[in-house]
């Protein structure tokens, strides 16, 4: 319900001041509409990241306050590119955990602003100056996470020092592994050690990032298959034929999308919370 709502907000916004968030070029405008969120979830990460806990009762005195903060939200074979995000002054390994006052997610906004206005007056093309990196191969999950998304059962959640303003997304990616392996990796989701400290498993922060699924780069590759995809229909109404998809199908979330490549940008600070951020623990 919280992502419905999320672009919903985003896309009226941006579509009353005539932006088409599509464009890869686009920079969008932030809401002025502040959300407040009172969690009834099974997890309520979202709740639980950016008000450090999932109580109903706390949750609604900082709207009743007015307290606020911000956000900038079998295995997969192919090319991943992503972006780094140079303009952040945190990793996704440097034990310093998004709080109230957040110094990491403030500088990186500050040296966010200042590339994009460079590239608006022409001085440079930031995306032109850094360099995409290109990697290969079986996943058994790609994952981005632009907060910590902890959760009770799981107190550092998928990426522990993520960061909610910074403009940029944590991109974590499990190559293929053993089924012992991958549990592993999820336990360590539970306790308090490195869930990045395995050789499988690689983590980026990145500004955003486009997938392309290996059947896809095939069919442009070989001639095979572009003549398989003449007969799409027929494969489709015979559930024995052993012709391959014609399209890519992720699991977002519990949701089956199709598409033969995504890509995901990050955008930074569009919207503002009843929230006022996790304390320091004293």
């Amino acid at each position: 319900m919280f992502s419905e709502v999320l672009h919903g907000v985003i896309g009226r916004t941006q579509q009353s001041a005539g932006i088409d968030p599509n464009h890869p070029r686009a920079v969008l405008v932030p809401s002025t509409l502040r959300i407040g969120i009172i969690p009834a979830g099974s997890t309520d990460c979202v709740c639980y990241s950016t008000v450090g806990t999932n109580d109903a009762e706390t949750s609604a005195l900082h709207i009743i306050i007015g307290l606020k903060t911000f956000l900038s939200h079998q295995y997969y074979e192919g090319t991943l590119s992503f972006l780094p995000a140079q303009h952040t002054v945190g990793s996704p390994r440097d034990n310093k955990p998004c709080r109230a006052g957040c110094f990491v997610c403030r500088q990186s906004k500050q040296q966010l602003e200042e590339e994009e206005k460079k590239a608006l007056y022409g001085l440079e093309n930031a995306e032109e100056m850094e360099e995409w990196q290109v990697t290969c191969g079986k996943f058994l999950a790609i994952n981005a996470t632009n907060m910590s998304c902890a959760c009770p059962r799981s107190p550092g959640g998928l990426s522990p020092f993520a960061h909610l303003g910074d403009g940029s997304s944590d991109l974590i990616l499990i190559r293929k592994c053993s089924r012992f392996n991958f549990l592993r990796f999820l336990i360590r989701h539970t306790n308090q050690e490195d869930q990045f400290d395995f050789t499988f498993v690689e983590v980026y922060r990145v500004k955003k990032f486009h997938f392309t699924s290996k059947h896809v780069e095939d069919e442009d590759n070989d001639s095979k298959e572009q003549e398989k995809q003449k007969f799409g229909k027929i494969c489709k109404d015979r559930p024995s034929c052993t012709c391959s998809a014609s399209r890519s199908s992720w699991n977002c979330d519990g949701e089956v999308m199709h598409s033969p490549a995504i890509e995901v940008r990050v955008h930074c600070q569009l919207v503002r919370l009843f929230a006022r951020g996790i304390e320091e623990e004293s």
